[in-house]
């Protein structure tokens, strides 16, 4: 489908999803999740987050969409704000649903050793680079 219609699809998965998937896990999720503590609020709002990968795409996918769930949470945590996380949910679908589309066909080995490496390092060490950046403007709430 993303071949057949790019830029619908990049409007989704840039914009749409993004937005939405935010709102919902780091602002409706998360927000009322920190009266648990912060920590269990950022692993319980990345166990919501990447369910729906366990269901629908396996359980690599899951602990991939984990871990960006606790980057993603972790930024949520740090800054109060959404528009980081939203930021960093559209780079993932970027990379994720868009670019591998088009560019990099996972059958071939070093296709998938840069999918591993943008998935498993990149993306959450962008998070960690995000929050030291920022640290001053951070509180972090109990």
């Amino acid at each position: 489908m993303i071949k057949q219609y790019p830029l619908v699809m990049m409007v989704v998965l840039l914009i749409f999803t993004p937005i939405v998937n935010e709102i919902l896990f780091r602002m409706m999720f998360f927000d009322r999740l920190v009266v648990l503590g912060t920590k269990k609020a950022v692993v319980i709002s990345a166990l919501f987050y990447s369910f729906p990968f366990l269901l629908f795409k396996g359980p690599t996918l899951f602990v991939y969409s984990f871990v960006i769930g606790l980057s993603i949470g972790y930024v949520r945590a740090r800054t109060k704000r959404l528009l980081p996380c939203i930021i960093l949910n559209a780079l993932d679908n970027l990379y994720y649903r868009f670019l591998l589309a088009f560019l990099y066909p996972l059958d071939k080995p070093i296709s998938m050793m840069i999918f591993v490496f943008v998935y498993i390092l990149a993306i959450p060490i962008i998070a960690i680079v995000l929050v030291v950046v920022n640290r001053r403007k951070f509180v972090i709430s109990p």
